[in-house]
């Protein structure tokens, strides 16, 4: 019985982040409640903050939970790993499987668009978009500690900028982000792999050297 019981739980929070989801996406961030989101999700109001203190909180499970969805994912987390033997090999499959279906469809997404608004600054609540930028920046951070990594395990130069090297990935991502968002995608993928080949040839050469652009 207890297992049912939690088998139900994890249903309801289920349906209660997919109804989140959708009335964001189509209303936006301000103008969804919970009762809304209660109602789409053919839960009671009740059951919403059995699993959520506030829409705040209920933003937040959301992206951990589409996060885990992605298969890029799992590579970047590889990536970070001190125990992965090839976290540069990680890196790169991170970086390739930006133009898989399902992440190219969330990063055009109207979802996707409205947590930029909230970045941005389009909401009245400031301590979300401050909890939200920080997110931003702890997930950077992903690519610093992936070539760390890959400086330790003699894949990369010890004299790697990292900073800069992590933001020149960055920058690589925003633009292939911009793109996909200007439907520009299937183009793109006819030569992304050599895009990212050059992209990588060119984080070797990011040094810390006066004379590394030489």
């Amino acid at each position: 019985m207890p297992r049912k019981a939690n088998d139900n739980g994890i249903e309801t929070k289920k349906a209660i982040l997919a109804s989140a989801k959708r009335l964001i996406a189509r209303r936006g961030y301000e103008n969804t409640s919970l009762s809304d989101i209660a109602k789409y999700a053919s839960v009671t109001r009740g059951s919403v903050y059995w699993h959520f203190e506030n829409k705040e909180e209920l933003l937040i499970a959301l992206l951990d939970s589409l996060e885990e969805d992605f298969p890029s994912c799992k590579y970047i987390k590889a990536a970070c790993n001190p125990k992965e033997e090839n976290p540069l090999l990680m890196l790169k499959n991170w970086v390739l499987y930006m133009v898989d279906d399902l992440d190219v469809e969330f990063l055009s997404s109207r979802f996707v668009a409205e947590f930029m608004k909230i970045v941005h600054g389009s909401v009245r609540n400031k301590e979300l978009q401050e909890r939200l930028k920080k997110r931003i920046e702890n997930r950077n951070n992903f690519t610093i500690l992936a070539l760390k990594n890959a400086v330790d395990k003699g894949q990369l130069p010890q004299n790697l900028d990292i900073d800069a090297a992590s933001q020149h990935l960055i920058m690589f991502f925003i633009g292939f982000l911009h793109q996909s968002r200007d439907n520009k995608v299937d183009k793109i993928k006819q030569d992304y792999a050599k895009y990212v080949d050059w992209e990588f040839n060119l984080l070797e050469r990011i040094t810390k050297d006066k004379d590394s652009s030489n």
